[in-house]
């Protein structure tokens, strides 16, 4: 399969993953975001260079059709795919694997996410982290650590579930679908 087709055909399913589960996070006002599934799993099926896509594309879509508040944070879904890419592709997926990317993402996420969020919008952009954020301002934080440790563990707990749900979703697909994916690595170590 040609890889230009290969792109067109499966960055659009990564985008839309994302943005029903970023759209279900904010309408719930959830402490999660569940907006970066489909890059994690594009990222593990095409590599970083399709991942980083998958999370760009998602963010603009969802900045355009939801809220603006998105469309900063592409820099945070762009890094999500292009470090799932790299570990998936060279250390491949395992359950291990989602779990420790899970973590890192946990950790970077909010280290590019929190200078954005105080920033261009004072540290509070309308999610459900906002209520942590400003529980931690009350009891005395400074905007960039109340921001910083509100979505610290909330991107860990997010980044984690998401990566295991990506980890049983290509558990389940057919080998000849990884196989025409071109990616490798992507098997039970």
């Amino acid at each position: 399969m040609d890889k230009k087709l290969l792109y067109i055909s499966t960055v659009p399913v990564g985008v839309v993953i994302n943005i029903i589960g970023g759209e279900i996070a904010s309408f719930l006002k959830i402490p999660l975001y569940l907006d970066s599934i489909g890059t994690i799993l594009n990222g593990c099926l095409l590599g970083p260079i399709g991942g980083a896509l998958t999370g760009l594309i998602s963010n603009l879509v969802l900045g355009l059709i939801s809220d603006p508040t998105y469309i900063p944070f592409a820099l945070v879904n762009i890094v999500i795919g292009l470090i799932s890419g790299y570990i998936a592709y060279n250390y491949g997926y395992s359950l291990k694997n989602a779990v420790i990317l899970g973590i890192v993402l946990g950790i970077v996420c909010p280290i590019i996410g929190t200078p954005i969020a105080v920033y261009l919008f004072g540290g509070l952009t309308g999610g459900g982290v906002d209520f942590i954020t400003a529980l931690l301002i009350k009891s005395g934080s400074d905007i960039l650590s109340a921001a910083f440790l509100a979505r610290l563990p909330t991107n860990l707990v997010d980044k984690v579930l998401s990566a295991i749900i990506v980890y049983y979703i290509i558990k389940t697909l057919p080998p000849h679908i990884i196989n025409t994916l071109k990616s490798g690595n992507i098997e039970s170590k």
